[in-house]
């Protein structure tokens, strides 16, 4: 397919604004190189700006104050996890391509009404995943960088004799005074805070929409079976048959390509968010005594088991919708099928025995009992750094 069939199908309303998203960021492959670079330089920048400083506190820090430390490797893992995130596109350029590709010939070639319904009616769970992982994103980020604005807005709302003590949005270190440039680096880290959300934003809706697709395309082949069980035209019958396991092959090649083009990025991911969520429950119980910066954290730390919850659920879902595909082979009304019907039907039996599911380097399982893991691994910490503070 050429790229205005692409950019039309995603057009659509279902799938709009993942691709506006995309387009923001500069990781929209069907946009001018002129118009790509520019905003990427940009996303770049910004992105490194904030994460240098992070760097410099981890090495100047360690050994001397941890939980400085701490929070400057909390700082680097975010950052670098979300740059990780924002290259991902870039260097997999073609495989998203084809991967935009065959969501727009899946709209494209599915005619039947019932069948476009299934699709439908999965791309608007997915938009509606996307939209609530963009609100609560901007929503965190927003609020992570405004509440170290409270004593400044305070002193305007309710004055004292004297100014309230400032609070820099992190603890980095600068080779200047932070408080002499307190505003400067305010809106460094509100801009960071807007770039980050997008780039969130847009890669994991975009993950999440493809996932949908695929989750669609396997509602369709079970639609497929249960209606060629129920043909009375065994021709008929065998033909749609015929039609469903070809759809079948297509939705696991299609998985595959998805598994090709994620895994090793959600490796990172994994490593990154744990690598976050430990250190940062070191730092909740620092800051136990200071609300704001309590708060602060709290809502970053419940913000990266959101992302990875996020990021399992679609896993879990292509688990789920695998299983219950294979379900569908054997409840089915197989008895009413011809006899070439039959054995079709015996070889989808024998590849569905091989459940579908997506990895992290090929060996993380993408699920809910690996989430539940990480979770449990993350409270035990903050039980143990409690018990010594």
């Amino acid at each position: 397919m050429n790229k205005e069939e692409v950019d039309e199908a995603f057009n659509d309303s279902l799938l709009k604004i993942n691709k506006e998203l995309n387009i923001f960021n500069g990781l929209w492959p069907h946009r001018p190189d002129g118009d790509k670079l520019f905003r990427r330089i940009i996303v770049l920048t910004v992105l490194i700006s904030v994460t240098l400083p992070h760097v410099l506190g981890m090495f100047i820090q360690c050994g001397r104050n941890m939980a400085l430390c701490g929070e400057n490797i909390c700082g680097f893992c975010y950052c670098s996890g979300v740059i990780a995130k924002f290259i991902v596109p870039i260097v997999s350029k073609e495989k998203f391509i084809t991967l935009y590709e065959k969501i727009a010939l899946n709209w494209k070639e599915i005619t039947d009404p019932y069948e476009q319904s299934i699709l439908e009616e999965f791309s608007k769970l997915g938009r509606l995943k996307s939209w609530l992982y963009f609100v609560y994103c901007a929503v965190a980020g927003f609020a992570f960088c405004q509440m170290t604005a409270l004593p400044a807005l305070m002193d305007i709302i309710l004055p004292l004799n004297e100014s309230r003590p400032k609070i820099l949005v992190t603890k980095a270190e600068y080779p200047f005074d932070p408080f002499e440039y307190y505003y400067e680096l305010y809106f460094l880290y509100c801009t960071a805070a807007v770039v980050s959300v997008s780039v969130l934003a847009s890669t994991d809706s975009t993950y999440s929409v493809i996932i949908h697709q695929s989750l669609g395309i396997f509602g369709i082949v079970n639609h497929r079976l249960q209606k060629a069980a129920k043909h009375k035209n065994q021709e008929e019958s065998y033909r749609v048959m015929v039609s469903a396991i070809e759809l079948h092959k297509s939705a696991l090649e299609f998985l595959e390509l998805i598994e090709s083009t994620y895994q090793s990025a959600f490796l990172i991911f994994i490593f990154v968010t744990v690598a976050f969520l430990s250190f940062g429950s070191l730092i909740i119980v620092e800051h136990s005594e200071e609300i704001i910066d309590l708060i602060r954290m709290t809502l970053i730390e419940f913000g990266a088991m959101i992302h990875i919850f996020f990021i399992s659920w679609p896993g879990q879902l292509v688990i789920d919708h695998s299983e219950n595909l294979f379900l569908s082979t054997y409840t089915t009304k197989w008895y009413n099928m011809s006899k070439k019907g039959k054995m079709l039907l015996l070889f989808m039996m024998m590849r569905c025995l091989k459940p579908s599911f997506l990895t992290a380097g090929g060996f993380y399982i993408m699920n809910f009992e690996n989430y539940g893991s990480i979770v449990k691994t993350t409270l035990s910490y903050v039980t143990v750094a409690l018990s010594f503070h």
